[in-house]
């Protein structure tokens, strides 16, 4: 499947595959979704217009404000996960316009990123708590990330929102922090792509910094870490061979349960059909249904929850969420959904840092790029070279 991926996607999924655990029990092993539920749900194909009316009437009487939607999920629980597509601009705004309504309003005090190692966390607690932001300190643990190759201004943004609010409180005030959720290794990784470490991993470090520790967080992740019960399937030239290990949100779900609730930031799916035919494709997420309903409601910026709702027993054969499971439907992988926009609209323009790629890490960055095509062997053979050929690729140049 990961070769059906983007490359921004890719760079998550290595990201997310090369991260150690610390000591968290993983939870008992979840039966085969289809033993699990009785086969059921409506599938979208084959809906009209003329369907979407329900949908589109649900979300104008109870879906929220983004940021409200959010806030409020506070009220019945204490952690948050967020699953995201990784590098899409308005969603790092959408982050940064949260913290200061989460603190003031919700309690939260924690904010879990995943491209940050939680060996820096000290460092990070003083860096949002100092009396003046240190960008240069900051980018230097961005340089620390996996594959040293995240050097987007909108990532290190947030850790200086993040600054801004704790330079806003009264000196007395709790402060809130940023904790890494990834750990200490470095791209490429020994012993390959290990998807259970990495949520072991993270599930630990919000299990010490929020639940265990009676404070409240919110968690920015990649979206296939979130599922709280959902278990992924394994997909090789179009057939299914198994099923994944338990990612992070079923791990602190199983352990914590209602404390933890899960929240989609709206993308497009990967394609089955295409899939099974070799090649990389997209979906509108429940066939476009999503964005229908969203458009017919009114087209405003809206958060919802997905379980219990009219959308809840949908699915979507053509979805890889969906096609090789049977008996999967919507609120088995959103139990709660944010759409600022129709993917298609959404602003995904990043800015690279300039001069982000140095000696500390060139050799991983060049690695990356090597493994993935970017460069020849022979090109790019110094940091600014490098920095040069990041800014065309994933600035937007």
């Amino acid at each position: 499947m990961h070769d059906m991926l983007p490359t921004c996607i890719l760079r998550a999924l290595a990201l997310a595959g090369a991260v150690a655990a610390l000591s968290f029990a993983a939870p008992p092993a979840y039966a085969a979704e289809s033993a699990r539920k009785p086969k059921g749900g409506r599938d979208v194909a084959g809906m009209g217009d003329e369907d979407v009316n329900q949908f589109a009437e649900y979300i104008r009487a109870y879906g929220a404000a983004p940021v409200d939607y959010i806030v409020g999920k506070f009220e019945d629980h204490d952690v948050v996960l967020i699953g995201e597509m990784h590098e899409i601009e308005e969603y790092l705004r959408f982050y940064a316009d949260l913290l200061g309504p989460l603190y003031h309003k919700a309690g939260v005090r924690v904010l879990g990123m995943e491209v940050l190692k939680s060996k820096h966390n000290e460092r990070l607690r003083e860096l949002v708590t100092a009396a003046e932001f240190d960008r240069e300190g900051v980018l230097d643990i961005f340089r620390d990330e996996f594959h040293g190759t995240w050097g987007f201004r909108e990532y290190v943004d947030l850790v200086e929102a993040a600054w801004r609010l704790n330079s806003a409180l009264p000196e007395t005030a709790e402060p809130f922090v940023v904790v890494g959720l990834s750990a200490d290794i470095t791209y490429p990784a020994e012993g390959g792509f290990d998807v259970e470490k990495v949520d072991a991993h993270g599930a630990a470090v919000v299990a010490e910094t929020a639940l265990e520790s009676g404070r409240k967080a919110l968690v920015q992740i990649g979206y296939n870490h979130t599922f709280l019960e959902y278990r992924q399937v394994l997909v090789e030239n179009g057939e299914r061979k198994g099923e994944m290990p338990p990612r992070m949100g079923c791990r602190l779900y199983e352990k914590y349960g209602d404390r933890v609730f899960q929240v989609c930031l709206h993308h497009d799916h990967v394609d089955a059909l295409a899939m099974r035919r070799g090649r990389q494709g997209w979906r509108g997420v429940l066939g476009g249904l999503v964005e229908r309903a969203f458009k017919a409601a009114g087209g405003k910026p809206v958060g919802f929850d997905v379980a219990g709702s009219p959308f809840a027993d949908l699915r979507d054969r053509r979805s890889y969420y969906f096609a090789w499971q049977p008996a999967a439907v919507f609120e088995d992988i959103a139990k709660g959904y944010v759409i600022i926009k129709p993917f298609g609209r959404l602003d995904r323009k990043m800015t690279w840092i300039d001069g982000f790629i140095t000696d500390v890490n060139f050799a991983r960055a060049r690695a990356f790029a090597l493994d993935r095509g970017l460069i020849k062997p022979d090109e790019c053979r110094t940091p600014d070279e490098l920095d040069r050929l990041f800014k065309r690729a994933f600035g937007g140049q």
